[in-house]
């Protein structure tokens, strides 16, 4: 039978217990599916064994349930054990109000427009890209803590809490991501922001990044339509 769902708290715990050899093959069945009880090795046979026990692997079984196991599948709390392992928490971080990333958000400019990729929170109640104002609104509204993901080469960020001034830092580029197989010019969009988050209380880690394509776009329409309003009065 499917393990029964582990509630989130529950999440950090059991992401702390596991070795090393049991975090391996929770990756390897996560990234198949499945792992078929045939021939394994009695270190792989022992750390499937403990990811059952612990609700992170679901025995399949082509007949009884006291017989032997067919296949040993993945689940949703392996999965989100394993983000929580490999996720934002396990690089340099820091923690951050929401109501800091809305303030720095409308800091940047309220003609800027923004797009969240990777969170069913924010665009189950926004439609993306947006403009800043709304998305800090929504942000406020919301008002829980996130994680954001510094930089590599920061040794020191350990989860503490930072305000919006440390978000200029932290922010990487579309240019970081950029590898050209040839010189050339980067195109204009590639300056623009971007933040690795996540809710403190999810292991779903989502990007927000900076839409300048999106705001020149509307900017464009908006100054069509006053031109339109002009001629009809005229």
């Amino acid at each position: 039978m499917p393990a029964p769902v582990v509630p989130h708290s529950n999440i950090p715990a059991l992401a702390h217990q596991i070795t090393p050899e049991q975090r391996a093959v929770l990756a390897a069945i996560q990234h198949a599916g499945f792992i078929r009880n045939h021939d394994l090795d009695s270190q792989t046979a022992a750390s499937l064994q403990e990811l059952t026990k612990r609700g992170l692997v679901d025995p399949t079984y082509k007949g009884p349930t006291d017989g032997p196991v067919s296949l040993w599948t993945s689940n949703g709390n392996g999965q989100r054990v394993l983000r929580y392992l490999t996720g934002i928490r396990s690089r340099p971080h820091y923690e951050l109000p929401a109501d800091e990333l809305a303030a720095w958000l409308e800091a940047q400019g309220n003609d800027r427009w923004w797009s969240v990729d990777g969170d069913p929170l924010l665009t189950g109640r926004l439609d993306f890209p947006c403009p800043a104002d709304e998305l800090a609104a929504e942000l406020r509204q919301i008002g829980q803590p996130l994680l954001v993901q510094a930089r590599i080469e920061d040794t020191g960020a350990k989860g503490q809490r930072i305000n919006r001034d440390k978000l200029d830092e932290v922010a990487g580029k579309i240019a970081d991501n950029l590898h050209l197989i040839r010189e050339g010019q980067l195109p204009a969009w590639s300056g623009d922001r971007l933040l690795y988050l996540c809710w403190k209380r999810s292991t779903n880690d989502w990007l927000l990044c900076e839409d300048s394509e999106a705001a020149k776009q509307m900017q464009a329409s908006d100054e069509e339509t006053v031109e339109a309003a002009d001629v009809k009065k005229e």
